[in-house]
């Protein structure tokens, strides 16, 4: 991800999530030196979006989305193996996240490489809904 990428990618934050991220919190991750950030991109435009922490041995994925039109064409599956590949690179031991509890699809994705609920947030997001606590050992794939 680029800077130049951030109008884009705080549009689709917009429409993907009910508490979207603002654009400066996004740019100011993407001046870390333990962060990631990638996008992929379907026909020429960004289909996809992940931020991510690598630090001290662990990786926890901060942000990942994928576009409406874009879901069910393996975009999640190639984003999710360049964080693996990343955070493997890096010396990660293991791996968080949090995922709406409601949120079946990503939580298949998320089983599908290896992350098991470990614990729930109660009240995490605005609205009030649950998170799921993820897990995985990046000994794993």
């Amino acid at each position: 991800m680029q800077t130049a990428d951030l109008a884009v990618v705080a549009r689709l934050e917009q429409e993907i999530f009910p508490d979207p991220w603002d654009t400066g919190g996004m740019d100011k991750l993407l001046g870390e030196t333990a962060s990631m950030a990638i996008v992929a991109e379907l026909e020429g435009h960004i289909a996809g979006y992940a931020f991510c922490w690598m630090l001290e041995g662990q990786w926890e994925i901060l942000n990942f989305a994928v576009t409406g039109s874009a879901r069910r064409r393996g975009i999640g599956d190639r984003m999710m193996d360049e964080l693996l590949e990343a955070a493997q690179t890096a010396g990660c031991r293991e791996g968080f996240l949090e995922v709406r509890q409601s949120n079946d699809a990503a939580i298949r994705l998320y089983n599908k490489y290896d992350f098991e609920t470990v614990g729930i947030r109660r009240h995490y997001y605005n609205d009030g809904e649950d998170a799921l606590v993820m897990h995985r050992a990046n000994n794993t794939r």
